[in-house]
């Protein structure tokens, strides 16, 4: 049977866990800047009834599930067919924001994406490694 040394183990833990910790760090910051930016300028507009029932008007009108909302419209400046048929059904015309938000909001998603990829692929390393090697 094939066994890797315990220090490359370790080696290759440490460094998917800085990544994932990073990643995770740097989420939480840019949501926390895009909210602030981005509910300033569309909550006037979207967070109305036809598009939030009144349960989501009350529950996502507090901190945390604020960002939920926060989330939906950076989906919307993203993805604007797909969240016009799902979320914003009706919405004749996107809100204008600049093509910095736009972008921002597309590194967002994108970054959420690979935050995920690399924590599956931390948690498919341990799992392997645990069953596999029985030097641990």
């Amino acid at each position: 049977m094939f066994v890797i040394a315990p220090e490359t183990i370790w080696t290759i833990f440490s460094y998917l866990s800085i990544t994932v910790f990073a990643l995770i760090f740097s989420v939480l910051v840019y949501i926390i800047i895009m909210h602030n930016i981005l509910y300033r300028r569309l909550d006037p507009i979207l967070f109305q009834k036809p598009w939030f029932n009144q349960a989501e008007l009350t529950m996502y009108s507090t901190w945390p599930f604020s960002f939920n909302k926060t989330l939906q419209y950076m989906g919307l400046l993203t993805f604007p067919e797909y969240m016009k048929k799902k979320r914003f059904k009706g919405l004749k015309k996107i809100p204008e924001v600049s093509s910095t938000i736009k972008n921002a909001s597309k590194i967002y998603i994108y970054l959420q994406i690979l935050t995920a990829l690399v924590g599956i692929a931390w948690f498919t390393y341990i799992g392997v490694i645990l069953l596999t090697n029985e030097t641990l």
